[in-house]
Order: C-alpha cells, then structure tokens, then sequence
C-alpha cells in the first residue's frame, strides 16, 4: 500500500490510486482480527487463513504498524496537512 501511494505522490497517475484503493479494501477486509487486535499472517489465494507456517513461527510486530503509519505521513502530505 505504501509503494502504492508513494508512487501517486510522485506520477500523480490515478492507476496507483485505484491500485491502492483496491489492495486497501482487500487488505483491511481480510487481515485483521478484530478480538486479537492482530492480523492475519499469511493467507491463501482465496483469501483463506492458512494453518500451517510459512515463514518463521514468530511474527515482528513492528513492520505493519510502521508501514500504516508511513502510508498516513503520505496520504496527509496528499491532503495538503
């Protein structure tokens, strides 16, 4: 999403909006998990959770909330705030 909007701000191309806006809906209607205050670590190509471990069995809480809060500093540079 960030690569996304980053790519807006540069081109100004309405693709990357509508790109965004797309991965943004499909992102925040599968992922989180409201009761874990968490997300999804991986999912299928149907959209499903998947039980076993793809990666590393841990999970670094850092990166989606910084990826989130550097697509905010983006999305109000756009905003003119």
């Amino acid at each position: 999403m960030l690569a996304l909007l980053l790519a807006f701000e540069q081109t100004r191309d309405d693709w990357f909006l509508q790109a965004y806006d797309k991965v943004h809906k499909y992102a925040f209607s599968h992922y989180p998990v409201a009761e874990h205050g968490e997300w999804i670590q991986n999912l299928d190509r149907h959209g499903r959770p998947l039980k076993e471990v793809v990666a590393l069995p841990v999970k670094a809480p850092f990166h989606l909330p910084r990826a989130l809060m550097n697509c905010l500093e983006v999305l109000e540079r756009l905003a003119g705030n």
